[in-house]
């Protein structure tokens, strides 16, 4: 089974749209079709984000840039929630 971390903008975004994309990869795991895995430190920023007046209204959450200009980290992909759609729709016809 897949094992993936999703930073808190993915998280927060799959709240604010269930439709969209984030939501679609929160899906999978409820479907048990990944395995979702969030570190203390996800859990701590996500708790005031998830208090922000103005969150409800913008919902312009964007994945943060500087993690997608990493590509990898110790071996680990970093990828859009589009990009990771694309993967798993692959691995779904294979």
């Amino acid at each position: 089974m897949l094992k993936i971390v999703l930073d808190t903008n993915i998280l927060v975004s799959a709240l604010i749209n269930p439709h969209g994309k984030p939501a679609q990869i929160i899906d999978y795991v409820f479907e048990n079709r990944i395995r979702l895995f969030i570190s203390p430190s996800t859990v701590e920023e996500l708790e005031p984000v998830l208090s922000y007046p103005k969150l409800m209204k913008r919902h312009g959450l964007g994945r943060d840039e500087h993690l997608l200009k990493l590509k990898e980290y110790k071996g680990i992909q970093i990828v859009t929630a589009a990009q990771f759609l694309e993967l798993m729709e692959r691995e779904a016809k294979a």
